[in-house]
């Protein structure tokens, strides 16, 4: 009941907004009553930390799924990049906003998980994009997987990028390619360009 109660209030969360979204609701959905939810969760605030750890992971374990199709680590991104968007496009309220106003306990501790695990990401991808030769030998990929994490945490300003001014699929593909073009090889930037005609005819 447990793992049930995690995913159904965090399907709820993505749905309709961490904050709208009550105890009662999530009863009502399950078809339980709100003293069985208490009886597994104390307080809203720790549903709402486990729902959205819940949440965050099953992200990584897709970006995982991903990685395990042995593209090419500049494939890859591009492959993650169109995950993140479908997921982005069903989300129809920013959890990660409501998180940061409402509950900034829950939203510190996935932010230092997502440091540890996207530096962790990116690094090895660095490294494998090293190894075929698409990407620069002289890169420090941690350092890169760091910068890559710190810039497109700014991405999502509105002071820096107004919502009028730039879509977020300008702003995300754009930001993709200036990675990439930052530390390919000739043979890393003819693949850009390969990948990117292709998404191109795609649309």
């Amino acid at each position: 009941m447990r793992e049930k109660i995690i995913k159904t209030a965090a399907q709820m969360y993505v749905q309709l907004g961490v904050r709208t979204v009550t105890m009662d609701d999530i009863a009502k959905e399950l078809g339980i009553s709100k003293k069985t939810i208490y009886l597994h969760f104390r307080t809203k605030n720790a549903l709402v930390r486990e729902a959205t750890l819940s949440l965050q992971e099953s992200i990584f374990e897709e970006v995982e799924a991903i990685h395990s199709q042995n593209f090419n680590p500049i494939e890859e991104l591009f492959e993650i990049k169109k995950f993140i968007t479908a997921r982005l496009r069903d989300e129809q309220y920013s959890v990660q906003y409501q998180l940061e106003k409402y509950y900034p306990d829950t939203s510190k501790l996935l932010y230092k998980t997502q440091i540890n695990k996207i530096i962790e990401f990116l690094g090895r991808n660095i490294s494998e994009g090293q190894e075929r030769g698409i990407y620069r030998e002289d890169l420090d990929p941690v350092f890169f997987a760091r910068i890559y994490f710190a810039t497109n945490k700014s991405l999502t300003d509105p002071s820096l990028f107004p919502p009028a001014e730039y879509s977020p699929t300008f702003i995300s593909d754009s930001f993709l390619e200036y990675h990439i073009r930052g530390m390919a090889t000739e043979r890393g930037i003819k693949i850009l360009n390969e990948l990117k005609e292709n998404q191109q005819n795609e649309q």
